[in-house]
This record gives C-alpha cells, structure tokens and sequence, in this order.
C-alpha cells in the first residue's frame, strides 16, 4: 500500500472521528437541554417559562425522542394545564413528538369538541396534523369542525389542512 494511500486512509477515519465526535457531544447538550426544560416544566410556576419548556422539548423530541422521555408524562400533563397558553403549547407540543396516540387522543379530541377558546382548538387541530396519519381516530372530529364551521374560519382551514396529513388516500 503507498504512503499516499495510507495517509488518505488515516485522514478519512480522523474525518468521520470528528464527525461523530461533535454528534455526540451535540447530542450531549441536547440531552442536557431536555433535562433542563423538564424540570422547568415539572416545577415553574410561570407560564412563559413553561410554555418556553413545552417548545423546546418538542423540538428537541423530534431530532431524538429518548431525550425527552422523562418529560412526555408532563408535557401531556400539560395539555389540561390551568394556564390557557401552556394548554396551547403543549397541544403542539404533544403532536411534534410521536406520543402515544391512545392516551393522548382523548385529550385531542375533547379539545376539539367541548373547548370554547378558538386558539385552543386551533392548537388541537395542529397537534393532531403534527401527528399525521396516527391521529386518524380524529378524522371524524375534524370533520364536523370542517361541515359545521364556516368554511372561511381558521377553524374550518385547519381542519381542512390536517385532513390532508392525516387522511392518506390510497392510489
């Protein structure tokens, strides 16, 4: 084997060492990240540091969920919060990470039907579209929301729009 050869050899390895070196450490401050949100989450007080946790697990739940496992039981948690901006949060929220559609859907759904705050359900709606074809139990819901709405509200639009993620026809 040339030098030449040897050395590329060595510099492709050194490459990928770096490569995966900073995935791992970037996927070390994610996970110090996560742990950071969920105990703001568990224990502020103030919504905005909350809803600010809610949105930041999410993002960091879709680039690797098993960061924010400890969190999930919180975030749904959140979804019947007090506090109307961090119900709203978490909704979004919840939908971004893949959750268990069983426990969740019943909070999606009673969001949908029995809320009266329009932002609320908007954030159900959205939610259930993050989700895409899971939420398909909510097909129904979204629906009625299409059929009784009127068809220009943001209510109406969405529902549309989530059905088009969530409903996949078949060719």
């Amino acid at each position: 084997m040339s030098l030449y050869r040897i050395a590329s050899f060595f510099t492709l390895v050194a490459g990928f060492v770096l490569i995966l070196g900073g995935d791992v450490l970037a996927l070390a401050d994610k996970k110090a990240d996560a742990e950071k949100y969920t105990k703001e989450l568990k224990t502020s007080k103030d919504a905005k540091v909350r809803v600010t946790a809610l949105e930041e697990l999410a993002k960091i739940g879709q680039i690797h969920k098993p960061l924010i496992k400890d969190a999930e039981p919180e975030m749904v948690k959140a979804m019947t919060d007090a506090d109307r901006t961090v119900r709203i949060a978490a909704l979004k929220a919840v939908g971004m990470i893949d959750p268990d559609v069983k426990e969740v859907m019943p909070i999606f759904t009673k969001a949908l039907n029995e809320e009266k705050d329009e932002p609320i359900r908007l954030a159900a709606i959205n939610g259930l579209a993050a989700m895409g074809p899971n939420a398909k139990d909510a097909a129904k819901d979204l629906k009625k929301i299409v059929k009784d709405e009127d068809k220009t509200s943001k209510l109406s639009k969405a529902a549309k729009n989530a059905l088009k993620v969530i409903v996949v026809k078949k060719s």
